[in-house]
């Protein structure tokens, strides 16, 4: 084991942040509580929000549909964890056991009707084949009626399994209240808090990036350390009051281009791009608040950030580089996001014919224009609902890029 600390990191968050990233927030309202415990991201108009204090909710980019144990058969009203299953399902941890949500009906489980060990589901993972893994406030179970793993009779040091992350290989780490473990269906791998370069605390949040590093945050009140497994041995990469200024982790996510971000207690957001640290907050950005709850992200790499605030969603800069031989080439909206109208603006000197098409993150087409032959496009919102969609210009050459409407 080794420890690594990245002095000279620190030096980068201390300078103010390039405004590289649009935020945006849906502020809460009278049907959204404010805490954002979980988020689950299936399309443009299905985003699933679960919540400290007042259930499910469905998100459909305008408005939200509350799912409650007033009104629906959802066993408890804290929503810890979702997930989705191979047959559209929706898996909803609760602090009064598990529900299945599909077609508008709802199957519920406890330690009553199934193997659950505990009442409280804090995490869910699912398996490559399918497989749900159930984790509770007194151990993990491999199926609504499988084994029941607990410190008693495997590898885990603690029962509260916090968080779960299966890898490609098939293992699956469990993130405890008292360390970390694995289990690759034969073998059980332990390391406790506490314990060699391993600081004390709980294991509330892991993350595997691109380089297959796998990244721990361990969690002492409102403070805390963040570690690394790089596959051979444990680094730790931030103690209390260095990197993240004594504000715990409450949310580790990886992006498809290999960043990872960090959601804090207090102190906002931190990104990580494999070589240096920035730090967004709401003295240098435009996140609504810097305690952050949860984050998610959707398949076009944007950052989703649940709050007390609302639901607030990352996007790059919307100044972006066509993808053709020529490139460097800019295309650019603006505004963007916008209300009614944008502008698109590419080059086309020659006024050569393109085809434009305006695309949900669902994949589904939403408008397309024929005969394109000026460099610039008004579009006009029309029935495009609040959400990001991509934009693609092809013809001579293919331009690409993301607008969002609100």
């Amino acid at each position: 084991m080794r420890c690594i600390f990245l002095i000279y990191l620190f030096i980068v968050y201390l300078l103010p942040t390039v405004a590289q990233y649009d935020w945006h927030t849906y502020p809460n309202s009278g049907t959204l509580p404010d805490a954002i415990r979980s988020i689950k991201i299936i399309s443009n108009d299905q985003i699933w929000v679960g919540t400290l204090d007042n259930g499910l909710h469905l998100f459909n980019g305008q408005s939200y549909k509350v799912y409650n144990t007033k009104n629906s058969l959802i066993p408890g009203n804290r929503v810890y964890d979702i997930i989705c299953d191979s047959f559209g399902g929706k898996w909803i941890g609760t602090n009064k056991g598990l529900a299945l949500f599909e077609d508008e009906t709802w199957m519920t489980y406890t330690s009553e009707n199934s193997s659950l060990p505990g009442t409280t589901v804090i995490s869910l993972a699912r398996e490559e084949q399918g497989k749900i893994w159930i984790g509770t406030n007194e151990g993990v179970v491999d199926g609504i009626f499988g084994t029941i793993y607990n410190s008693a009779n495997c590898g885990l040091p603690g029962n509260q399994i916090l968080d779960m992350l299966i890898e490609p290989d098939g293992t699956i780490w469990f993130c405890t209240d008292k360390g970390i473990a694995t289990y690759n269906g034969m073998i059980w791998k332990t390391y406790r808090t506490g314990s060699g370069i391993i600081p004390e605390g709980a294991a509330s949040s892991i993350q595997r990036d691109h380089h297959g590093n796998i990244w721990v945050a361990i969690t002492q009140g409102i403070g805390g350390h963040l570690i690394m497994f790089d596959g051979a041995e444990w680094n730790l990469i931030s103690t209390d009051g260095d990197i993240f200024q004594g504000a715990a982790i409450t949310d580790i996510i990886t992006t498809i281009n290999g960043e990872v971000w960090f959601g804090t207690h207090h102190n906002g957001i931190f990104k990580f791009d494999g070589s240096r640290w920035e730090h967004y907050r709401t003295e240098n950005s435009d996140i609504p608040i810097n305690q952050v709850i949860s984050l998610s992200i959707d398949p076009y790499d944007n950052i989703w950030m649940g709050s007390r605030v609302g639901l607030t969603v990352v996007t790059k800069a919307m100044t972006l580089t066509a993808f053709s031989d020529m490139s460097s080439t800019m295309l650019l909206i603006y505004p963007n996001p916008f209300e009614k109208s944008t502008n698109i603006e590419f080059p086309n000197p020659e006024h050569e014919i393109f085809r434009f098409t305006i695309t949900d993150m669902a994949g589904k087409v939403m408008k397309i224009l024929e005969n394109i032959t000026e460099s610039r496009i008004e579009i006009n919102r029309g029935n495009l609902m609040k959400g990001h969609y991509i934009i693609e210009i092809d013809g001579p050459r293919t331009y690409r890029g993301k607008m969002t409407v609100y």
